[in-house]
């Protein structure tokens, strides 16, 4: 009875250490992922297009949310610039719905249109901050400080000798017609510029946007899918509940343009929920051939 009791605590003893350890290495992994987490990754993405006649390089920034990396921005300032970018665009979602306080974007965005154009789309917590009427004067701070709204329209501009078309589009999936921008993509006529189609929502590539004629689409929101797992991808994003399509990453979509999701360089809420996960800073070349 002694032997068979000694044999039944050392088994006890081995399950407790066992258990002991798996505790530890999993404590220490999920530091170790949510530190990943709280700096960012540059993404480098690349296509080849005939319809420019030099390499283009376009610095995505999508879902800040008043994220700080440095002092007033200074390490993400400086890792943009050193880049080189020929344009910059903003995904949206650089602002907190909620938290009326947003200088800290203000100035970023005036630091980024001296580095380069800057362009962008509003995010929901935009929208959500002028429907509400919170905020009546957000775009207008914006774009006094550098960046250019494009919201349901299509804005040409040039860099060097070629000519880029720039589609901005605002809203959800449900107001894509009542909002009107079924109507500006209705009217977008055959071009031969390069032509980059940018909404907030990924989900509106899928259900509206991808039977049109682009080059390019950008788009963010979905911070990744919030947690991504080996092999799956990102775990869960509201407009496509668990194990999303459109979470992060290149896509391909049915006009055989590439569709480019980031993960978002910031979080609304703390904790951010992210694991396995790091923001991100998306850059895409353009390759002339």
């Amino acid at each position: 009875m002694r032997k068979h009791g000694m044999k039944k605590r050392k088994k006890i003893t081995n399950v407790i250490l066992a258990l002991a350890i798996f505790l530890v290495v999993a404590d220490a992994l999920l530091i170790i992922a949510f530190t990943l987490t709280n700096d960012y990754k540059v993404e480098f993405y690349q296509i080849s297009s005939s319809k420019v006649t030099s390499n283009k390089r376009i610095v995505f920034i999508s879902d800040l949310h008043k994220a700080q990396y440095g002092k007033d921005n200074e390490d993400l300032i400086s890792t943009i610039r050193n880049l080189k970018p020929d344009l910059i665009i903003s995904g949206g979602d650089l602002v907190i719905y909620g938290q009326s306080n947003y200088d800290s974007m203000l100035y970023l965005c005036q630091k980024l249109s001296e580095i380069a154009p800057l362009y962008g789309v509003l995010g929901n917590h935009e929208s959500q901050m002028i429907h509400s009427g919170k905020d009546t004067e957000l775009m207008m701070r914006f774009e006094e400080s550098g960046l250019n709204i494009i919201r349901n329209q299509e804005e040409t501009i040039m860099l060097g000798s070629d000519e880029i078309s720039l589609v901005g589009i605002a809203g959800t999936n449900a107001g894509f017609e009542r909002d009107g921008a079924k109507r500006v993509m209705d009217k977008l006529e055959d071009t031969t510029s390069f032509r980059i189609c940018i909404a907030h929502i990924p989900t509106l590539f899928k259900s509206n946007l991808s039977k049109y004629d682009f080059d390019l689409g950008l788009s963010g929101h979905t911070h990744g899918g919030i947690v991504i797992l080996p092999v799956l991808g990102g775990l869960y994003t509201k407009e496509e509940g668990f194990l999303p399509e459109y979470d992060f990453g290149m896509k391909s979509l049915s006009n055989g343009a590439p569709l480019v999701i980031s993960r978002g360089m910031g979080d609304s809420s703390k904790p951010s929920g992210r694991l396995f996960n790091s923001h991100e800073l998306s850059v895409i070349d353009i390759v002339w051939y």
